[in-house]
């Protein structure tokens, strides 16, 4: 028995029905032993042994038997670790995905592909427990090489071939069975996992830093480093996100020498079979290139031939995709290096934390508490890995090849790509802009070290200006250094935007200043008056040039983060937001009340005669799709007629209810309430939801307060609640609206909860033009098309992209539910007040 131990459960018993099952001619079990299958160090997150028998047949032979058999881990409580999903998916990989991939190696070629060992279950006395039960190869000859010493040139070229076999027939995949589950599509790289991720990044960062010191390298490549990983929690946002116009393949996830076996015979290699399928993730084959060739080859040719394993890769990539008969287009080389670039965060993550532990000698401290824990215990530990002689050898030379080649730059300062524009950055964006407010912000200020501007959102998260972060890093008088970012919001340069949005029309730059800086510090000096600190927002700042721009602290230093809108919010983040909303409103209200009315601007906003031209691009000109959309909805023929019949109406409808009813109580409604334009905080320590704030004031109207309680609550909480909990959303928000406007002394009659109702009947079209506005791009999966010339102009891309749009599988699945219920509401009549 070895030192990792196996429950009692694991015994001869429960072996006999998998034998009887399995040979006709099995008698008895003769010998029974249950040993490690391997040594620490080479498996962190399942117990995998190895169950040797020997078994008497019927004739009284004897026949040697093994197995492998993968279990949970048991922690010191003894209860097991949570990887439940891991083995539910590993389990659908050995039983599904994989067979299908080697059945259409089988449909479509004369070759006799194997991927995997044989998956196995039992059928009499079946543990309770997740457990992985497959046939030893080592019976069959294969083992594993030295993951210590690397492999040669022979080795990984087979290895490539093998991989390249695997990609080929999952892009396939697609084209024949259709898009992989959505647990394949995110794995563990995505929104949900934020935190998480956030986390292990602080847990590898920290000693990795530490340790950075002693890899020879010159101050500027550290501080470049030491920059790089305070940004790696968005860059892996980017790297988990699939871009549909680029050529994906389902990733083995974890692609290092322990995870792929070689059958060997003669010293020559016959076979290469893949093991451990815990972590597949759907995307670019970056994510497997990377773990494959910045932790297996030889360190001698890992980065002398890196360019010349690509090549051969591809090689045979397009080799088997055209065996296959792939009907898409292929990639070429070209194009599969520069995905390489574009998705070079793989490369760092893979030799800061997967190539350590690769070279890691085997050892008992090796275990998932110690390499994913920040224990004293587990720090240690991993700061002896990243000290290991023979792993640093190794990053003295990759971290340099890394930002020769480009892979550690963060963005280019002339150009970047923002919302799938490619966005030339304006000349008169240098760092001598922000010595002055550097100047008035930090004592001690010296000088500017380093200036880097990049995308400040994902694509479809903004579509009204360009969004760039601003990271500096700024040396001060004591010779210490300190990190600086801050959000710049400038215009786009388009002739749509121009056409839409120009200053011309709306200046909305200077509107979204002047809430910052003249009206949100109104509302917050209403509060103080009463002993309540209120924050809405970031803080502001004006650059002294005469462009057009919003400039912002960036928040995220200080722990917020944003919701995926996708997913949309909980209870408790609707209610946060509410009580937020409910802040702004009565502060809204009172300012009237003490100070005087809006500027004009603020009372029609965009609700004008001049931008019928915009509301009609965003409302009437998008009919057709929605209809395209509503076929295709189970039970559309009850209102199908009714949006139909809404069709060159709806602009004049929203103008009309968009003028101010002095009789109604009326507010400084936000307007875009959405959850892209909330960001909430969170506690460090122990994740608690702390306060939500508001961003993007460019679209700020006078009005009813149901636009942005329509707007909200039908965009952004989860679908489970936005209809069955919106009365009772209404009242928690109608309980703050008094509360605030009663602390703040507000001199006017009271709203009534039926006055709230029945504006929200009244005004019932803003909840047609968020259903059919806002949620559609809410909803929208992530997509390099969505950009404000997609969603305006007139090209075949824009018509593409607005198709995609409003044709998405989890807005259906809320427009079934979300139409009807506005048509009883009488939302979606077309009469004219």
């Amino acid at each position: 028995m070895s030192s990792v131990g196996a429950p009692e459960w694991v015994n001869q018993h429960l072996f006999s029905g998998l034998l009887k099952q399995n040979y006709n001619d099995f008698d008895t079990i003769q010998k029974f032993e249950c040993t490690a299958a391997i040594s620490g160090g080479e498996n962190y997150l399942t117990i995998v042994l190895r169950i040797g028998i020997v078994m008497r047949l019927k004739d009284k032979s004897s026949k040697d038997m093994s197995y492998i058999l993968k279990i949970p881990l048991v922690n010191d409580r003894g209860d097991e670790h949570d990887f439940h999903d891991l083995f539910i998916t590993e389990v659908d990989m050995y039983e599904r995905l994989v067979p299908e991939l080697e059945e259409l190696y089988a449909r479509h070629t004369k070759l006799a592909i194997r991927f995997k060992p044989t998956h196995l279950k039992f059928t009499e006395n079946s543990p309770n427990c997740d457990y992985i039960l497959m046939e030893d190869l080592r019976m069959q000859g294969y083992i594993n090489l030295e993951r210590m010493f690397g492999l040669g040139q022979t080795e990984m070229n087979a290895v490539l071939k093998k991989l390249a076999q695997w990609h080929a027939a999952s892009a396939q995949r697609v084209v024949e069975l259709g898009d992989y589950e959505e647990k394949y599509q995110k794995s563990y790289i995505s929104p949900e996992c934020y935190k998480w991720i956030e986390q292990a990044n602080v847990t590898f960062n920290v000693p990795f830093l530490e340790c950075l010191q002693l890899y020879n390298l010159e101050p500027g490549q550290q501080q470049l480093i030491t920059n790089y990983t305070d940004r790696m929690t968005d860059l892996y946002m980017e790297f988990g996100r699939i871009n549909n116009t680029e050529f994906n393949v389902l990733n083995h996830g974890d692609f290092r020498c322990n995870n792929f076996l070689f059958q060997l015979n003669s010293g020559k290699i016959q076979d290469i079979c893949f093991v451990d399928f815990q972590l597949p993730k759907y995307g670019t084959p970056a994510h497997d290139l990377f773990c494959l060739l910045m932790t297996t080859p030889n360190i001698h040719i890992k980065l002398e031939k890196f360019d010349d394993f690509v090549e051969y890769y591809h090689r045979e990539l397009v080799a088997h995709l055209e065996l296959l008969k792939y009907a898409k287009k292929l990639p070429t080389l070209t194009e599969l290096q520069t995905n390489l670039r574009k998705n070079s965060l793989w490369a760092f993550v893979c030799a800061q934390r997967m190539l350590p532990v690769t070279l890691f000698p085997p050892s008992p401290d090796s275990n998932i508490a110690n390499f994913m824990g920040d224990s004293e215990t587990a720090m240690n530990f991993k700061r002896k890995m990243l000290l290991n002689p023979s792993y640093v050898r190794q990053i003295k030379l990759i971290l340099p090849w890394l930002m020769e080649r480009g892979f550690l730059k963060m963005s280019s300062n002339s150009q970047i790509t923002t919302n799938n524009v490619q966005v030339k950055l304006p000349e008169w964006l240098k760092a001598e802009l922000f010595e002055q407010l550097l100047k008035d912000t930090f004592q001690g200020f010296k000088a500017i070290k380093s200036f880097k501007a990049m995308p400040g959102t994902k694509p479809g998260d903004n579509y009204a200006t360009v969004m760039l972060r601003i990271e500096l890093e700024v040396e001060l008088r004591d010779d210490t250094s300190k990190s600086i970012s801050y959000m710049l919001k400038i215009p786009h340069v388009s002739d749509s935007y121009q056409e839409t949005l120009g200053k011309n029309k709306f200046s909305i730059f200077d509107m979204e200043r002047d809430m910052f800086m003249i009206y949100v510090q109104e509302f917050k000096q209403l509060y103080r008056n009463v002993g309540l600190q209120v924050e809405f927002g970031a803080k502001c700042y004006k650059l002294d040039i005469p462009h057009e721009h919003v400039l912002l602290e960036d928040l995220k230093p200080k722990g917020f983060q944003s919701a995926n809108r996708q997913a949309g919010v909980d209870e408790e983040h609707t209610l946060c937001l509410l009580t937020k909303l409910a802040q702004w409103h009565a502060a809204s209200a009172v300012r009237v009340d003490t100070i005087g009315p809006y500027p004009a601007q603020m009372s029609e906003s965009v609700f004008n005669e001049d931008g019928k031209d915009f509301i009609s691009k965003l409302t009437d000109n998008m009919i057709p799709y929605v209809l395209k959309c509503l076929k295709t909805i189970e039970g559309h023929e009850a209102y199908y007629d009714d949006i139909k019949n809404m069709a060159g109406h709806i602009t004049q409808k929203i103008l009309q209810v968009g003028a101010v009813d002095p009789n109604e109580f009326n507010v400084l409604n936000h307007s875009d309430c959405w959850l892209s334009n909330i960001m909430f905080l969170y506690d460090r320590a122990t994740g608690k939801l702390l306060d939500s704030y508001l961003v993007d004031y460019q679209m700020c109207k006078y009005g009813s307060v149901a636009f942005d309680l329509l707007y909200f609550l039908l965009s952004s909480p989860k679908l489970e609640l936005k209809l069955n909990k919106f009365d009772y959303f209404i009242k928690q928000y109608y309980d703050q609206l008094i509360k605030h406007l009663k602390l703040l002394n507000y001199s006017k009659k009271l709203p009534s909860l039926i006055d709230i109702h029945t504006s929200l009947l009244k005004n019932g079209i803003w909840g047609y033009w968020t259903v059919c506005g806002v949620m559609a791009g809410s909803l929208l999966e992530d997509t390099q098309t969505a950009s404000f010339d997609n969603l305006f102009s007139n090209t075949p891309e824009a018509e593409e992209f607005r198709t995609l749009l409003y044709s998405g599988k989890i807005y259906k699945e809320h427009l079934k539910l979300v139409l009807p219920w506005l048509q009883n509401r009488g939302a979606l009549q077309t009469e004219l007040r």
